[in-house]
């Protein structure tokens, strides 16, 4: 029979057998092999997250951006953080330039 410690130490032993530490790929990267990926994340962009991403492609900072839209500067980074998560951008530039390419945006 196995003391507590040993079967705690066996069962750790198990669990990390199937613990398998992979980079997680972009999801541009996934989307090169399975193009259904990128579009759902893409038509998931709320109205508000495209209004705004929209703005910020007139070129108007945060501030502006909130300004314009009667909202604080902290929900329009809320919002922007966001898109940039469904877009898989790390940037505003990146963010604009997929939304031009999958045509969220003009």
């Amino acid at each position: 029979m196995l003391t507590s410690t040993q079967d705690h130490m066996s069962t750790a032993a198990q669990l990390n057998s199937f613990v398998v530490s992979t980079p997680q790929k972009s999801l541009t990267a996934q989307a090169t092999k399975n193009p259904t990926i990128f579009p759902l994340c893409v038509k998931s962009l709320t109205p508000r997250e495209t209004e705004i991403l929209e703005l910020q492609g007139t070129g108007l900072s945060i501030k502006g951006v909130a300004r314009k839209l009667a909202i604080s500067p902290g929900t329009v980074k809320w919002h922007v953080r966001n898109m940039y998560w469904k877009l898989d951008a790390t940037s505003r530039e990146e963010a604009l330039a997929k939304a031009r390419e999958h045509r969220i945006i003009s």
